[in-house]
């Protein structure tokens, strides 16, 4: 477990920053050329937005309809936000808080194995929010890699916030750390899009 990245990790988690960070933050364009056109062509029917696999370094992963790949910061291997849903949370829409989700890569280093890695992640997380409750843990298998979940419930700036953690071992001592977050309101419509997503991690 490396010091710097724990500490993205839970950075991500209790929401610090990334709040602040998607304010002002754009929609990562992907590379293309736009040719001159000769003739107007008739407008095409609009299509629905659809799910994609996208590719990151190490793995690949789900962006589900209507959320967006963004620019991430130094540390953090994927940032995906919802940039069609407001939360419904009134608090949440005065900060401009949307739902996002992070993945990050770590190491296991000192700790034994994936159990001891969440014992020290909540641990950790405890002491930056005393009030965090911990919910609904479970032992998965993603794609044939071990990986283990909790729900975290946090309240920041009189706002309640509800989380999903995902914790899966990679190669070696790799552990891949995939953070869910979205306001207490919104929990229900945006849970079965982040277990979707959850599932479909896949190392490469």
């Amino acid at each position: 477990m490396k010091k710097n990245n724990i500490f993205i990790i839970i950075f991500l988690i209790l929401i610090f920053g990334v709040i602040i960070f998607l304010i002002f933050q754009k929609p990562l364009e992907e590379n293309s050329v736009s040719l001159p056109q000769e003739k107007e062509e008739p407008e095409e029917e609009l299509k629905e937005p659809e799910d994609q696999i996208v590719l990151g370094n190490g793995f690949s992963i789900l962006i589900p309809a209507g959320w967006t790949k963004q620019e991430a910061p130094l540390g953090i291997s994927l940032l995906v936000t919802d940039t069609v849903n407001q939360p419904q949370e009134e608090r949440a829409q005065q900060i401009n808080f949307v739902s996002y989700y992070a993945v990050t890569l770590d190491s296991l280093d000192d700790v034994e194995d994936l159990e001891e890695y969440e014992k020290v992640l909540k641990k950790t997380l405890l002491e930056y929010s005393p009030q965090a409750i911990f919910k609904n843990e479970k032992i998965l298998d993603i794609n044939a890699n071990p990986a283990r979940s909790f729900e975290l419930e946090i309240k920041e700036n009189k706002i309640e916030f509800k989380v999903l953690v995902v914790i899966i071992k990679g190669k070696g001592d790799d552990v891949w750390a995939i953070s869910f977050n979205t306001v207490k309101a919104d929990w229900e419509q945006n849970r079965t899009v982040f277990e979707k997503v959850a599932q479909s991690f896949l190392i490469n």
